[in-house]
């Protein structure tokens, strides 16, 4: 009887850990953007002064736009982005995930409404972090029927009071 109740509880466990490994490989994509082809920016441009590009490898380019300048914290940030080359007809959806490089800010992905011929725009917040200063990197995801682009924009969000925002 206590062998039985052992091993109903040593299968329950396996089992419980079995559908923790499964879901976390399903929903793996929400928090690690899946790529197939990745393409830098140029690491001069500084997205708190103007919009930032990166070539594609069909030739084309993507171009990311945040505004206002320098980009606040806890505010609205508006995003624009335009695909130009043969990529631009092929874009069936375009997001941008928002992460801290050194502290983990949570889940912050805008999904980009289409405006058609390449140019997407959405809007977005990025939370305030309580050391102040942080390094963002915004990753567009462009998906094709094919393929998934990313592209890693880095840049500085400014102390909450050189925003112009009211937290403290």
């Amino acid at each position: 009887m206590i062998l039985a109740r052992s091993l109903f509880v040593d299968i329950a466990i396996l089992l419980a850990l079995a559908a923790i490994a499964a879901i976390g490989y399903l929903y793996s994509p929400l928090l690690l953007p899946k790529s197939d082809i990745s393409v830098r920016p140029d690491p001069a441009c500084d997205l708190n002064r103007e919009a930032c590009r990166a070539r594609l490898p069909d030739g084309g380019e993507v171009e990311l736009s945040l505004s206002p300048h320098p980009i606040p914290v806890a505010r609205p940030i508006k995003i624009q982005v335009q695909v130009s080359g043969p990529t631009a007809a092929t874009v069936d959806r375009m997001e941008v995930d928002f992460a801290g490089t050194t502290m983990n800010m949570g889940y912050n992905r805008a999904t980009l409404s289409p405006l058609g011929n390449g140019r997407f725009t959405g809007e977005t917040s990025i939370p305030l972090c309580i050391t102040g200063h942080m390094t963002w990197q915004g990753t567009l995801i462009a998906t094709t029927d094919r393929q998934h682009i990313t592209v890693p924009f880095e840049f500085e969000a400014p102390i909450a009071e050189d925003s112009g925002s009211t937290a403290r």
